[in-house]
């Protein structure tokens, strides 16, 4: 179906104190596509908790922002670096 799931987060990673994981692995999901804001902040422990948690990560560079052109560059080669994410 294309039905629509919320998951709402009080904390930087959006699988702290949530159900996505349990989400992702009942569908069979093990690539994620992160996007949002701040890339070195919520986007970046977002993408080392899928990371630790054994998830593929794909970041597409324009779908990321953050405050400075540093901590966007410093996070972007952190996904690829690091975390073996793909950027495209």
């Amino acid at each position: 179906s294309d039905r629509v799931y919320q998951f709402n987060k009080n904390r930087y990673s959006s699988f702290q104190n949530t159900n996505l994981d349990n989400y992702l692995r009942e569908r069979k999901i093990d690539n994620l596509w992160i996007t949002g804001v701040c890339t070195d902040i919520c986007v970046l422990h977002t993408a080392i908790a899928a990371y630790n948690l054994n998830y593929q990560i794909t970041i597409p560079v324009k779908g990321v922002a953050t405050f400075t052109k540093h901590g966007q560059e410093w996070a972007l080669d952190h996904f690829k670096n690091s975390l073996g994410a793909t950027l495209v």
